[in-house]
């Protein structure tokens, strides 16, 4: 049941939030992006696992401190 709400949610924040003509269900969002912005998040992909290691340490410390 949890991945058919995540497929609604998606669904909804692609299409703007809209069902139909007469029902708007909640705020979406206008994920466009141009070749270049695409092709940069594709290369940087592989760094991704790295800076999310690097937030958690920085929230470690935060916390510790």
């Amino acid at each position: 049941m949890e991945s058919e709400k995540m497929y609604v949610r998606m669904h909804d924040l692609k299409d703007f939030g809209i069902h139909n003509e007469e029902v708007t269900a909640s705020v979406g969002a206008d994920g466009k992006m141009n070749e270049f912005s695409a092709i940069m998040g594709l290369c940087n992909r592989r760094h991704l696992g790295n800076a999310i290691n690097a937030r958690e340490q920085a929230f470690k410390r935060y916390v510790e401190e």
